[in-house]
Formats: C-alpha cells, structure tokens, sequence
C-alpha cells in the first residue's frame, strides 16, 4: 500500500477560480512536482490552459475542505464558505493554515488513461507550517 498526501490544486483569480482535491502527487528533484489530475475535469483544463495553479498542502485537520473540493465539486466551492483562502502573489487564490503552500509553474503534461500527469516546477514556498499533513484514506471521501 502506498501513502499519499491530500492536495488541493487552485487555479484562476481570487473571484473566479476553480479547486480540485488530489492525492496522487510527488516532489521530483528539489523544485518540481508531479500531480495527477483527472482528464477532462474542469480544474484540469483551466490548470493547463492557464499554465500555472498553487498547490496547497492540506493539514490532518483540513479533511472537509478537501471534500469541498472533491469530484464534480469544483466549481460549486466558489458559492461556499471562502475564510479559508488567501491570495497569493500571482492573485491566484490558496487554502490558509495548511502543511504548505507552493506556487507551480507547468513544465509538461501527458496523458494516461484517464488522468493527466502534470509535471510543475516549484515557485516558493509562499507558506509553511509544522502541521501533520492529511493523508489519504480512501473511506474518509467514499462511501
């Protein structure tokens, strides 16, 4: 069994952004990143058209925000609750008092089956903290 971590990838301005929640994700090198997201996903399209998007890092005490921004729920997360974004430097917005925040410049992408494998060079971090990260169990966002 591998373990992995719970993202969320935001991409657009602090008024019209898009989020998705991921847990496929690895450091590559000292200043990239590799992420899985889901071909065809609204946040996938806009990630790549925009060519840039900040990756937060959600804390183990983060789990519903991660499901505000799991599955079909990308764009519905605009109407909720936002106290808990900032804006960062680039104005795209970013999930405060999480394990980290970077921001991620895409380098390459490829598809595979029914993901797209989006390689990202590292920009910062804008935020860091010593939280514990949230690690991804498959029965805390299914049923």
């Amino acid at each position: 069994m591998f373990v992995n971590g719970v993202g969320v990838v935001l991409c657009g301005s602090a008024e019209d952004y898009v989020g998705m929640s991921i847990a496929w994700l690895t450091k590559v090198e000292k200043d990239h990143v590799l992420i899985s997201v889901p071909k065809g996903a609204l946040g996938t399209e806009k990630l790549l058209e925009e060519g840039r998007f900040t990756l937060s890092l959600l804390a183990e005490t983060q789990t519903e925000i991660a499901r505000q921004f799991g599955g079909s729920k990308q764009k519905v997360a605009v109407e909720k609750d936002q106290t808990f974004l900032f804006s960062t430097d680039w104005g795209t917005p970013a999930v405060g008092e999480c394990s980290g925040v970077f921001l991620c410049e895409v380098i390459s992408s490829s598809e595979l089956n029914d993901q797209v494998l989006v390689t990202a060079q590292l920009s910062g971090p804008v935020a860091a903290t010593e939280l514990s990260p949230l690690v991804f169990r498959k029965s805390d966002f299914f049923a």
